[in-house]
């Protein structure tokens, strides 16, 4: 009988200890609302990519590697009535392709900065504008020739998005984070009893405002967060113990819990966006210099969700269709102008899988189909008009891994089909059909 009631017992022990861990496993990551937060991050980065093209119906084959070196600032607030994230990229990049007997390479130095703002109303509908400016100076050289050819090619593009939409996404990155370091404090048997959903709202509640605290000291910072949730945890009564298993478990999942973004929440959104472009091309083997000109509009109507499906997959899926016309005057020997129409499909669907506080894989594909038309107003007919059909069908893959808080890796590869029909003029080869693959893999360090 004793051993019958030692077997009893151990499984009564096994049952209830499962389905405490089972409560947080069941938590609905959609239903937390973020409070107003400000969060700020500096990253430097290091990137090498390669990629290539298997032409079906020629044997112009290509291979390309290239890298570069960037420096990230990524500025996030967020209230009810007001949304804003700003981002000021500043990078030097070099490049390398052969591609039939040329060999190609390039370097580079870009600055890009982007300021979106929306504006809310109590109905969830909202205002955006979000002017942005990207300044590219490239220099190219082309070996493989009778004479290598040198070139400086410097661009300067700026556009002022304007939309109007319906919705929006919450970050529950901090929520997530909620629930690692409450089953991991369950697995270490320091929590007396569950803690209510709306319990595990306020702790999350406490987890994001807590980070909207600066320090320049980040140990100081440290023991203000860690001190700050634990004093949560002790006034709602649920500690069991303290010491070394809770405290390092309090810092672990606080160190390593909220490293992925997470989303939840649809947006609807459509919009115009008037844009200006310069570019000055110099050839300095032969002194010549051409210089482009264009502005133009394009029309957007855009479809983006995020779904926590639990607490380990995210589902993203976002749609866009766009129209956009363009003018743009070449300075050849003499000025060339230009009108262009064009039209877009695009879409991707990823499959987000979270295994561990420091681990994220996704899966996806994309879609996209353009048709466009240019006109040349001085040039010659018949070939004053030229019309084309793009179309591209691609699967990707991205793991993303924490080597500490502020050291991560990702490596990103995908695969696709690209279709191309330069419908007219007509020619004797108009229809292209190729295979492009792609990979990245980049280092990144979190200053703060």
């Amino acid at each position: 009988m004793n051993k019958r009631a030692l077997y009893c017992t151990v499984i009564c022990l096994y049952l209830s200890f499962s389905g405490f861990a089972q409560v947080y496993e069941d938590f609905n990551l959609s239903e937390y609302v973020t409070p107003d937060i400000v969060r700020s991050q500096l990253d430097f980065s290091l990137r090498t990519a390669g990629s290539f093209t298997d032409n079906e119906t020629s044997k112009n084959d290509l291979f390309r590697i290239n890298g570069d070196l960037n420096t990230a600032f990524d500025k996030y607030k967020n209230t009810r009535p007001y949304w804003n994230r700003q981002l000021l990229v500043v990078g030097m990049s070099g490049n390398y392709r052969n591609e039939l007997k040329e060999k190609k390479s390039d370097y580079g130095l870009t600055f890009n900065y982007q300021n979106v703002n929306r504006f809310y109303t109590s109905d969830m509908r909202f205002f955006e504008v979000s002017p942005s400016v990207d300044v590219q100076l490239l220099g190219y050289k082309t070996g493989g020739l009778l004479v290598d050819v040198k070139t400086h090619n410097n661009s300067y593009y700026a556009n002022i998005p304007m939309s109007v939409g319906k919705g929006r996404i919450e970050q529950v990155e901090d929520a997530r984070q909620a629930i690692y370091i409450l089953e991991n404090l369950d697995k270490q048997g320091v929590l007396n009893r569950k803690l209510t959903t709306e319990e595990i709202h306020a702790f999350a509640q406490t987890i994001s405002t807590v980070k909207n605290k600066r320090f320049l000291d980040a140990r100081l910072r440290m023991i203000d967060e860690i001190t700050t949730v634990d004093s949560v945890l002790v006034n709602m009564g649920v500690l069991s113990s303290g010491g070394a298993p809770y405290f390092t478990t309090l810092y672990d999942y606080w160190m390593y819990g909220d490293l992925f973004s997470r989303g939840s929440g649809t947006v609807y959104k459509v919009g115009l966006t008037p844009f200006i472009n310069h570019r000055n091309y110099n050839n300095v083997s032969d002194l010549q210099s051409v210089k482009l000109t264009g502005t133009g509009v394009t029309a957007k109507l855009s479809y983006e969700n995020e779904k926590p499906l639990n607490l380990y997959w995210q589902q993203s899926i976002w749609a866009e269709a766009s129209g956009s016309y363009w003018h743009s005057k070449i300075n050849l020997p003499s000025d060339n102008t230009s009108h262009m129409v064009d039209m877009g499909l695009n879409g991707r669907y990823t499959l987000g899988y979270y295994p561990t506080s420091r681990t994220n894989v996704n899966f996806g594909f994309d879609e996209s189909l353009y048709w466009g038309q240019r006109t040349y107003k001085d040039t010659p007919e018949p070939n004053n008009k030229y019309t084309f059909l793009t179309s591209y069908t691609g699967a990707f893959v991205d793991l993303y891994y924490y080597i500490s808080p502020q050291f991560r890796f990702a490596l990103n590869a995908n695969l696709g089909l690209r279709y191309t029909d330069n419908i007219k003029p007509k020619q004797d080869d108009p229809k292209n059909l190729m295979w492009t693959g792609n990979f990245v893999a980049k280092l990144t360090y979190s200053l703060f």
